[in-house]
């Protein structure tokens, strides 16, 4: 290989540079996309850390930069909503006796 002169890169430098990034754009998509699927399918996000060493807040970056809902979250809202309907009919009979 003959030496460059400096301060020139040669274009099929430039245009492999450019399609490793391109590769490395769309590995780490992937690797967001499966591990937020991983989630969504129902591994919790402490099983998940440990067996990534992702920490638990990057796991929750990656869920809403993909707009993704893990399992049992809408079941938790649901419980929570269903709780303080609860709270508001005992608190009602309380105030009516």
């Amino acid at each position: 290989m003959t030496p460059q002169a400096r301060g020139v890169v040669p274009p099929e430098t430039i245009a492999a540079i450019k399609a490793a990034q391109r590769a490395a754009e769309e590995a780490e998509l992937e690797l967001h996309r499966v591990t937020v699927q991983a989630l969504v399918d129902g591994a919790s996000f402490p099983e998940l850390t440990r067996a990534t060493g992702f920490s638990s807040s990057t796991l929750q970056r990656w869920v809403k930069e993909l707009g993704a809902t893990p399992a049992g979250t809408a079941a938790k809202r649901s419980a929570r909503a269903r709780d303080a309907l609860h709270i508001q009919r005992v608190q009602a009979m309380r105030e009516e006796g």
